[in-house]
């Protein structure tokens, strides 16, 4: 008998060794430290879900991060994301007891459920609420832990339930055009009513040559021509149009197409329609209003992009010359 009850208690024993250092070895330990995470090289993976299980996985993959495995991330945002909110979450310190079940309850309502993981290791998990009535912190909540907590971004009394955004469209890299001229090897640039003004800008070493045309380019320009096309993103997303009209733009004759072939071969294509109204081409937003013409934007799709966007003339106007240009 005394051989069975050992032998029970090294089990009990062995079990609550196993449960204390095995089965809660990849649960972060709780306190209040464990919302900032300092290095996040190693971060691989950040889940964000909200209450409404509206979800966003961004996953890095060979160095490149990817929204839900489909669209590349926009990089500039990732890094602000990883270097400047993850890494710089401090905690102000605990919600007053007072407040538990009050803030608790809010959360238990509207929170950003964040998981990170570095390689299959989850490292951090907690919930992002909103912010507090004097808008300088943020609500934050251990996952598993009773204690609530108020956290700003380090140096900025900042809101942070923004930035845990659960749109993909948020997170979708806005990157259109994004080549050293040495990557180029010939820009078109199509006018689908002035055709006389469409030219093809082509390059062969270091020397530039136009087409339709017989006269020599000024090189200077046409090397400078070719700086344009780096760092070129679209603004937004067209979200306020039906997809009936989204999709009759898409369909429709742009107003001018911009074709860049690169050295491997690959052609990036840029389409623009005017934002304009009147003669039977005016543009209604969801709820029936005609929208204004508008000469500082453009609706826009490009290759290998399936939305309908909206870029700015500050961006790309300077693309946008003619072939009476190179004439001058």
């Amino acid at each position: 008998m005394k051989r069975y009850v050992s032998l029970i208690i090294l089990v009990i024993f062995g079990s609550g060794i196993y449960y204390i250092f095995i089965s809660d070895r990849n649960k972060p330990k709780i306190n209040d430290k464990n919302f900032v995470l300092e290095n996040t090289d190693n971060v691989t993976r950040i889940s964000l879900e909200d209450r409404s299980r509206s979800k966003v996985v961004l996953t890095k993959k060979d160095n490149i991060w990817y929204v839900n495995d489909s669209f590349k991330v926009f990089e500039p945002q990732m890094e602000l994301f990883l270097n400047t909110t993850i890494s710089k979450i401090r905690v102000k310190g605990p919600v007053p007891k007072t407040a538990h079940e009050t803030t608790i309850r809010k959360m238990v309502g509207k929170a950003i459920h964040v998981r990170i993981y570095e390689g299959e290791k989850m490292v951090r998990d907690y919930y992002v609420g909103e912010a507090t009535p004097e808008n300088n912190a943020s609500y934050l909540h251990i996952n598993g832990s009773k204690t609530p907590y108020l956290a700003h971004i380090l140096g900025y009394n900042s809101i942070l339930y923004p930035k845990f955004s659960v749109s993909a469209s948020d997170w979708i890299d806005r990157t259109v055009f994004d080549y050293k001229p040495d990557q180029i090897v010939s820009i078109s640039v199509n006018y689908t009513h002035e055709p006389h003004e469409s030219f093809t800008l082509s390059r062969i070493d270091s020397t530039y040559n136009i087409s339709p045309g017989t006269f020599t380019v000024n090189q200077v320009a046409a090397k400078s021509y070719f700086t344009l096309f780096s760092f070129k993103n679209f603004e937004g997303y067209a979200e306020y149009l039906t997809q009936e009209v989204k999709d009759s733009l898409k369909s429709s004759l742009p107003f001018v197409t911009i074709g860049v072939t690169l050295t491997d071969g690959t052609i990036k294509s840029l389409r623009l329609f005017q934002k304009k109204s009147g003669d039977g081409n005016t543009v209604y937003d969801k709820n029936g209003n005609p929208l204004v013409e508008d000469t500082e934007r453009y609706f826009a799709t490009f290759s290998g992009f399936p939305h309908l966007v909206t870029v700015q003339d500050y961006v790309f106007g300077k693309q946008l010359v003619k072939r009476s240009y190179w004439l001058e």
